[in-house]
């Protein structure tokens, strides 16, 4: 059993003492807990004069509480004017600060607090004080975190989100910017470069519920996108300027249905898979005979098929064989060695091979069936059947 006297042995401060006994007494701070230890020290030891150390001296805290102003000072200077409603603080202390407050805690009951849960508690008051803005610990704007044996401050700003459609008018553009083809127009860049200028932002992602070919114009309804913004200053903006802009750009690029959205929005677009409808001109090496090309088109239409991964891909893709189920394929009409062609298919449908057969890695095919070789010379994405068209 321990006395509470030998708090008496530490160089604690008031507010330190207290923590020790966080979990008793409640409705009262950690400071006036400490006052309480103090008075019960002094009569229990006889030294009415007995009193914590200054909070400076203390060996666990060394007075950061009293640091709370060069603390603001600090997280103000690196927030700037960014725009945020919400806060969260986290902090870091030295290792050994923490194994010795738990010791002490031990000794006497461990009935304690951390250091780091009030001082996350405490400074997240200060500076709601001082800001006016809401402490949250559900997906804040803003997110502090405090080293405090350095008196460190790192902030955190949470990207914004964007959700919207996308039509792609241009075959010589892919979707997403490339490490290794780091110039040249993207879907992405088009669109999220224009963004990250209006919310004062410093890098951009596009998520996009699936991807067509760099060479495949993307028409009719859209696609579906989340654009991701990192480290906006700005977190609302009239939208309507921006999609001017971008759809006024001349690079190809339309957007539309934008709205501010969350992040949850990333995965739910992403895991969305949805029947394609494609127009295919189809070229042979000769004239085509249309009787023999509409009773492929017919035989195709209803049946499933089966794709090992397409060599194209295959140096970034696994090498499985996936089974597709094609809903419908209509013929056009038929112009010397070339042909149109309508296509409804399962999502992850890898149209080109549909139509080539990859080598007989994609069965059956459209070559296959047709009797002679067939290839996509030019693709389109005319709807996206998502349900709500």
């Amino acid at each position: 059993m321990f006395q509470i006297s030998e708090l008496a042995n530490y160089r604690l401060c008031k507010r330190c003492s207290g923590r020790i006994f966080a979990y008793h007494y409640h409705g009262i701070s950690n400071l006036e807990r400490g006052e309480y230890l103090q008075f019960a020290i002094g009569c229990e030891t006889g030294n009415p004069d007995f009193s914590f150390v200054d909070s400076k001296n203390c060996d666990i805290c060394h007075g950061i509480f009293d640091r709370f102003d060069d603390i603001y000072d600090l997280v103000a200077k690196k927030v700037g004017d960014a725009q945020y409603s919400t806060f969260l603080v986290g902090s870091v202390f030295p290792q050994d600060t923490i194994r010795m407050e738990e010791d002490i805690q031990k000794k006497f009951g461990s009935s304690g607090e951390s250091i780091k849960k009030e001082f996350n508690r405490e400074f997240g008051k200060y500076f709601s004080a001082r800001t006016g803005k809401e402490y949250s610990q559900d997906n804040p704007d803003l997110t502090i975190l405090v080293n405090a044996e350095y008196l460190f401050v790192d902030v955190k700003i949470r990207s914004i989100y964007i959700y919207g459609k996308y039509r792609k008018f241009r075959r010589d553009m892919p979707q997403t910017r490339w490490i290794h083809r780091p110039n040249g127009d993207t879907v992405e860049s088009v669109i999220g470069s224009v963004f990250t200028r209006y919310a004062g932002g410093t890098n951009y992602y596009l998520h996009g519920s699936g991807r067509e070919d760099v060479d495949v114009r993307m028409l009719g309804n859209g696609r579906e996108f989340v654009l991701e913004v990192e480290n906006p200053r700005y977190r609302e903006f009239e939208l309507d300027p921006v999609v001017k802009e971008i759809n006024t750009s001349g690079k190809g690029v339309e957007i539309f249905d934008v709205k501010f959205s969350s992040h949850d929005a990333v995965s739910e677009v992403k895991l969305e898979k949805h029947r394609k409808v494609y127009d295919a001109l189809v070229v042979s090496d000769r004239p085509i005979d249309e009787s023999r090309l509409l009773e492929a088109c017919i035989n195709l239409t209803g049946k499933n098929i089966y794709q090992r991964t397409p060599l194209r891909v295959a140096q970034r893709r696994s090498d499985l064989v996936r089974t597709r189920r094609i809903d419908q394929v209509d013929l056009v009409g038929v112009s010397a060695n070339e042909a149109e062609i309508l296509i409804s298919a399962e999502a992850g449908t890898y149209i080109k091979e549909l139509v080539n057969g990859d080598g007989g890695r994609t069965r059956p095919s459209l070559s296959e069936m047709y009797g002679s070789p067939l290839n996509v010379k030019e693709l389109d994405v005319i709807k996206i059947c998502r349900g709500e068209d």
